[in-house]
């Protein structure tokens, strides 16, 4: 899957994507804190259990000031900040790289002649000779007769950039058929 497809997926996706996030964001940010050795049950904790951090207000008496500070939400969110900046920023760059063009794709030769040279020089950059190989797939396509070492650069030949385009006139090896006896005569 190239980024192209993957940011098409993302879109098509987004809710679920950004579910995704959110509930690994808050994961991060619990074990955050389990590990700095703080609670993590805090937020589960009735709200009567102390005052909240947006207005100190104590949910069972209704008076405000006083009491307990829980610090969960603050403390989550300090927590979580610094994840959901990184998350938002990997989308950023995500995003970018959807953007650019894909590299393109070499198109397949069309011809025999474009083939042998794509293996040639494919060949060659793996540090073989290149005059073997060539004399080998000229032999190839031409229907000539390959000698058995030549086997092998063909084969990788076809392996790596797939069958001549053209075709090839198939290489005859001459197996003489068994002589028939004849038949005995009748008598």
């Amino acid at each position: 899957m190239n980024l192209g497809q993957l940011s098409a997926w993302a879109a098509q996706n987004k809710p679920a994507v950004i579910g995704v996030g959110a509930a690994g964001a808050v994961g991060l940010g619990l074990l955050a804190r389990k590990r700095a050795g703080g609670d993590v049950t805090a937020a589960a904790k009735p709200a009567s259990a102390g005052y909240s951090a947006g207005g100190q207000v104590d949910a069972a008496t209704g008076a405000s000031g006083g009491g307990t500070y829980d610090s969960t939400a603050v403390d989550l969110y300090s927590a979580l900040s610094g994840e959901l900046a990184g998350i938002g920023q990997s989308l950023g760059q995500l995003q970018e790289q959807a953007k650019k063009p894909a590299t393109p794709v070499p198109a397949a030769p069309k011809t025999n002649a474009a083939w042998m040279n794509a293996a040639v020089q494919g060949w060659t950059q793996q540090g073989k000779n290149a005059i073997d190989l060539q004399s080998a797939l000229a032999n190839y396509a031409a229907g000539r007769p390959i000698a058995a070492g030549q086997q092998a650069g063909i084969n990788w030949a076809i392996r790596t950039y797939g069958a001549a385009p053209q075709g090839t006139q198939g290489v005859s090896r001459v197996i003489p058929a068994p002589a028939k006896k004849p038949a005995p005569a009748k008598k």
